[in-house]
């Protein structure tokens, strides 16, 4: 009876064993992709505060002021304006990467960022539109065509996550709290008494 014991004992030893070094596994994974998840939302951040982003994007605010072109794409637009077309696309592009494959957290990325990714869209997309056309047409049957997929789908997140509220809604989900008074100055009366 002892001799049959010992098997099913070493069996389930090992499988706690397996158990906890998959657990162990997890948890430093989880631990590292927070670690790194941090890091990325800094450089982020840094990015979007830097004196040449900023430029960029107060150009795209400003309005283009060309027509889109499906002839040739955004690469029709003036230096100026190309110039900071791609640079804002392509930074909202690459942070949808990102979100996608889940190396940054969403509700960092869209209570944050969020204005800033809905107004650059709704300027822009005609102009990304029209680049779609144009890459349709000028790229090899068997290479991908799409334009700036990732941008899109942070957009479809800003609106999922409740558009214009997105950011009151994730600071709700959050358990923030909020300031439910007016501002107060120095000399102790609300603003406007």
């Amino acid at each position: 009876m002892m001799n049959l014991l010992v098997p099913w004992i070493s069996l389930l030893a090992s499988i706690g064993a397996v158990g906890v070094a998959v657990w162990a596994t997890r948890r430093n994974s989880v631990s590292l992709l927070k670690a790194n998840s941090l890091r990325v939302t800094t450089e982020i951040f840094q990015q979007v505060r830097s004196a040449e982003f900023r430029e960029h994007l107060a150009v795209v605010f400003a309005g283009i002021g060309e027509e889109p072109s499906e002839e040739g794409g955004i690469d029709h637009l003036s230096a100026k304006h190309r110039d900071s077309v791609y640079t804002v696309c392509y930074f909202f592009d690459y942070l949808g990467v990102l979100l996608a494959f889940g190396m940054i957290e969403k509700d960092v990325v869209l209570s944050a960022l969020g204005t800033h990714i809905m107004r650059a869209w709704y300027l822009l997309q005609p102009y990304i539109m029209a680049e779609r056309v144009h890459r349709r047409r000028v790229c090899p049957v068997d290479a991908p065509a799409g334009f700036l997929v990732y941008f899109e789908y942070l957009v479809v997140l800003v609106r999922k996550s409740g558009g214009r509220s997105a950011s009151e809604v994730i600071v709700r989900r959050l358990g923030l709290p909020r300031l439910d008074m007016p501002a107060v100055a120095a000399t102790g009366k609300g603003v406007g008494d």
